[in-house]
């Protein structure tokens, strides 16, 4: 009987140590709660994961970007994941409410192509798609935004006939399609299918796209038959309270080289042509170096719901073709407002350009 009572003693001692150990450690953990938000447009992430770091143990956020998760004693570190944003590590110390801010991963957002009907993995493509991104533009005083893809594309030709800036670019995708008719390809700006690529400021286009072959511009129709190029342009700032204003200024000189060398008056005359009597070199008197210059301007910023951003072109292009200039100015203001929590946007996009040019006869050559 003794025996019994001490093995009872004995067990009940345990089971009051076991039970104080738990009571301590329920006691010990805690639960925080904290939201996951896109830095650059402050809009909620859902399905992010949120996990603790060295562990298993974790939560995805809900629809609202929202997560509530239990912690131990030890537990340093959250581990913030989401398809298309870089990796974030939050230590946890003694907070109990956090707000995270994922960046978009540029590298992961790079495999993604636009297409007519939408956008693709790169390693789903399976037509001739090719994407060009800002830091794989040429760089310098452009004054056309074709001239970003000059020699970036295989198979697309860019050039602009004589020295008249007031001339447009010849693009030609793949050699000619047709004969007769526009061989130029669609361009497509924001959506808006017809786009005038001397509307676009340089500075403001966020990536191209290229569809080169039928099955990716189908959507097109027989408008896209010698191919798409696809320009998306920047919406609008980061709404992290920031102001950002960026100021770009190029300039260039251009200068008529390896010129067909021909005879002076007293050569021509000489090999016996007729004297007019004079010794001016028409040539010399049509062409001239020319200096031109860009200068970009644009404001940038957001807010809780709102976002925006304004800037303004002006491109000086002077020909060297004497009389020969364009003086254009672009203007282009977005702005993104939210309601009902971001359930409901409002975008307004509004440009202005005004063009003021001189140019002559292009038959002046022949005669000179």
């Amino acid at each position: 009987m003794r025996n019994y009572l001490q093995q009872f003693k004995t067990l009940a001692l345990a089971l009051t140590l076991l039970l104080g150990v738990s009571i301590m450690a329920n006691a010990q953990n805690r639960t925080i709660t904290g939201t996951v938000l896109d830095a650059s447009l402050g809009d909620p992430v859902p399905g992010a994961t949120v996990l603790i770091k060295g562990t298993t143990r974790g939560v995805a956020t809900d629809l609202d970007g929202k997560f509530t998760l239990e912690i131990q004693p030890g537990d340093q570190i959250l581990v913030i994941s989401f398809v298309g944003y870089l990796t974030q590590e939050v230590e946890i110390g003694n907070q109990s409410t956090f707000t995270v801010n994922l960046e978009e991963d540029i590298q992961s957002l790079e495999e993604a192509v636009v297409i007519g009907y939408g956008s693709q993995d790169k390693k789903e493509i399976t037509s001739a798609v090719v994407g060009v991104k800002p830091e794989d533009f040429n760089r310098g005083n452009v004054s056309n935004p074709a001239q970003l893809l000059q020699g970036k594309v295989a198979g697309l030709s860019i050039t602009r006939p004589g020295g008249n800036p007031n001339n447009g670019f010849n693009i030609r995708l793949r050699g000619l399609s047709t004969f007769g008719a526009n061989s130029s390809p669609l361009i497509v700006l924001d959506g808006v299918i017809g786009a005038s690529l001397e509307n676009v400021d340089p500075n403001d286009i966020q990536s191209i796209d290229v569809l080169k072959d039928g099955s990716a511009a189908a959507i097109y129709g027989a408008r896209g038959s010698s191919g798409v190029i696809l320009i998306t342009t920047t919406r609008s700032g980061k709404k992290d309270g920031n102001v950002n204003v960026t100021i770009n200024s190029f300039a260039n000189m251009d200068q008529a080289t390896n010129l067909i060398p021909v005879l002076s008056a007293e050569e021509f005359v000489a090999r016996g042509g007729t004297d007019f009597g004079s010794n001016t070199d028409w040539r010399e008197e049509l062409i001239s170096d020319a200096f031109s210059y860009t200068t970009n301007a644009s404001i940038s910023g957001g807010f809780q719901n709102t976002s925006y951003m304004a800037s303004v072109n002006y491109r000086d292009n002077q020909g060297i073709v004497d009389g020969t200039n364009n003086q254009r100015l672009n203007t282009r203001i977005n702005l993104s407002q939210g309601a009902l929590d971001n359930k409901l946007r409002f975008n307004v996009n509004l440009s202005f350009t005004n063009v003021d040019s001189e140019s002559i006869n292009d038959a002046a050559f022949r005669y000179a």
